[in-house]
């Protein structure tokens, strides 16, 4: 090829590049169309997307029953007054953590020894469905019978040492005198309310199925310092501890927070299994 044409070429190649060079920068260099104006009616659409977009979605739970309060214990009887409530909750808890510790004592205020006694009762009676001896010195059993049915408890799964009644000149009428009821001449009278102790144990202790538990509940013991020194009596209790063990009989023994630290309310306390405050 001669030299000639061959200069043409490359003046033709520059110019083809100068060209593709300037096409390439006015393209890069071209703005961008703007956007026309959006109607009233796009404007309003946009706004309300943005909004359903940016409002945080709320998650709807099903709602759940309540649940119930929790508790150590169930209420057996619907009847229990909302005052005695709370009182009956403590002694429940206190007695049903462990009913092979026995006796056990339970020192509170002579106000308060009613409502605490017929909580022991209603623990032991009704939410365990124990079979038990009530010692009765401060009221007759025909008083204790009608409380336990007031308060929606079988009388007849107790068995009453009436310690009291024969004692104030009281002669039991027919319907007083049952099978489950045994008549202590007077309070002084350890010897026979020991006796009758054993026996009304022996004769529940028959009457029970598998693993069901027998109770005696001594609520009197002031009143019974009224009419034994408190050696007799120490001796008494002494006695009583150590029977209730070897028939596996679950006693209670009540003591007053006024007498508390009291030579015969300490002994007492060395005989049981537990000391409850109430």
């Amino acid at each position: 090829m001669a030299e000639e044409d061959l200069q043409k070429i490359k003046v033709e190649k520059g110019k083809l590049q100068k060209a593709s060079l300037k096409l390439l920068k006015d393209t890069e260099e071209e703005p961008e169309p703007e956007p026309e104006p959006a109607s009233e009616e796009e404007r309003v659409q946009s706004e309300e997307e943005k909004i359903i977009v940016d409002t945080p979605q709320i998650k709807t739970v099903p709602s759940e029953p309540p649940s119930e309060p929790a508790s150590a214990t169930v209420l057996e009887s619907k009847d229990i007054p909302e005052s005695e409530t709370p009182l009956y909750q403590k002694v429940s808890d206190e007695l049903s953590g462990n009913l092979s510790e026995t006796p056990v004592s339970i020192t509170a205020k002579s106000t308060e020894l009613l409502k605490v006694d017929l909580a022991v009762l209603r623990t032991l009676m009704g939410r365990n469905k124990m079979k038990g001896i009530i010692i009765c010195g401060d009221r007759p059993a025909t008083e204790y019978n009608k409380l336990l049915k007031k308060r929606g408890l079988d009388p007849d799964a107790a068995y009453y040492i009436d310690i009291i009644s024969l004692f104030t000149g009281h002669e039991p009428t027919a319907d007083e005198k049952k099978p489950n009821v045994a008549f202590i001449h007077n309070p002084s009278d350890l010897t026979s309310l020991d006796i009758a102790i054993t026996q009304a144990s022996e004769r529940l202790r028959k009457e029970t199925i598998g693993d069901e538990r027998v109770f005696l509940l001594l609520d009197c013991l002031a009143s019974l310092q009224l009419y034994n020194t408190h050696t007799r009596l120490g001796m008494f209790v002494h006695n009583l501890t150590t029977k209730l063990k070897i028939l596996d009989v679950y006693g209670v023994i009540f003591l007053l927070e006024e007498n508390k630290g009291s030579v015969l309310s300490s002994t007492i306390q060395t005989f049981c299994d537990r000391n409850i405050s109430i």
